[in-house]
């Protein structure tokens, strides 16, 4: 632009975008820039193994067995004392009362006042349904030594996940 008055002139840079493009390039790198690195440390720490899926068809199905078994035992057993495995059987409750012969390789047993001992004699996983602030349901491999207190179940397996 010439001033005809000064004498004066200033150039003016026509607008061809090049300044813009430069922008939105940068502005695309540093997202996907802060995007990468977001992904990287926002992994999920890898899932571990639930050990009940590795029992077998018989154990699995005890151990649901158990899960519901501890339900009815909490209403039967009205907080103070809990059944006997002979009222159980009386109240028909699986896997204690086994009208279908699915449990019948279990001999099922009350240890101390709060816990119950499954022992199978195929080669089935042994299990224990110990009650405390709440229903515990663990296993053990089969032939593994009879149990006669609940008081310590280390090496036995849990699932962790009962109310």
């Amino acid at each position: 632009m010439v001033n005809s008055d000064s004498g004066y002139s200033e150039r003016v840079v026509p607008d061809n975008g090049r300044q813009e493009t430069s922008w939105l390039v940068g502005s695309i790198v540093i997202i996907l820039v802060f995007a990468a690195v977001t992904l990287k440390f926002n992994q999920q720490a890898p899932v571990l193994k639930t050990e009940h899926l590795e029992l077998d068809v018989t154990g699995k199905a005890v151990l649901t067995a158990l899960r519901n078994a501890a339900d009815e035992i909490s209403f039967i057993s009205d907080g103070h004392h809990l059944p006997s495995v002979d009222e159980l059987i009386d109240s028909a409750v699986p896997p204690f009362a086994d009208d279908t012969g699915a449990f019948s390789d279990y001999s099922w047993q009350k240890l101390d006042s709060n816990c119950y001992y499954g022992q199978n004699k195929n080669g089935s996983p042994d299990f224990v349904l110990k009650f405390g602030d709440h229903a515990g349901i663990y296993w053990h491999s089969a032939g593994a030594t009879s149990l006669q207190s609940c008081t310590t179940l280390s090496g036995w397996q849990t699932a962790h996940n009962h109310d």
